[in-house]
């Protein structure tokens, strides 16, 4: 998960570098995970931390992370998020979506307005994000299962858990 959030703070980073940086230029990436409450996502908080600083040092420019996480999953919190972003000038935005469906407007009007947008974790696959960091979760599902077919001897009961469906 950190590897993924770097690489998208990186790819965001990447794309304004295009514009070539300017001295004492700041660039604020929001990043709106699904919950504070997820120790994943407080791992990946701490990875774009880090990698923001990392990169403000090897370029000499100010990039800042404006965490925008809600406390528990809420799509809604999230498109307001996305919405107060955009309205405060983010160079960017990196979303794992709650729910695709409810995301996708928020995540279409920041791109018409010149906000990039991409996802990790989560997709939202039918907007107009710029690019999607995340596991293809069907193949996944595919190795998962063979390997623990092969463990188990092809014999046994298993218990699938899983989180929210509309991620």
């Amino acid at each position: 998960m950190i590897k993924k959030v770097t690489l998208t703070v990186t790819s965001l980073v990447g794309l304004l570098a295009a514009t070539s940086f300017a001295a004492e230029k700041t660039y604020v990436f929001g990043i709106v995970a699904k919950s504070n409450n997820n120790p994943v996502f407080q791992a990946a908080k701490t990875g774009a931390e880090d990698e923001a600083k990392k990169i403000s040092q090897e370029h000499g420019v100010n990039v800042k992370i404006d965490w925008r996480t809600p406390n528990e999953e809420d799509p809604q919190k999230q498109v307001q998020a996305i919405e107060q972003l955009v309205n405060e000038g983010a160079s960017g935005i990196a979303v794992s979506c709650s729910d695709a469906n409810k995301l996708t407007d928020a995540i279409n009007s920041a791109v018409k307005k010149g906000v990039p947008v991409v996802c990790f974790d989560s997709d939202a696959p039918k907007s107009k994000r710029l690019a999607d960091f995340g596991t293809d979760d069907i193949d996944c599902g595919h190795k998962v299962m063979d390997q623990l077919a092969k463990e188990m001897g092809g014999k046994g009961v298993v218990a699938i858990l899983a989180g929210n469906q509309n991620a």
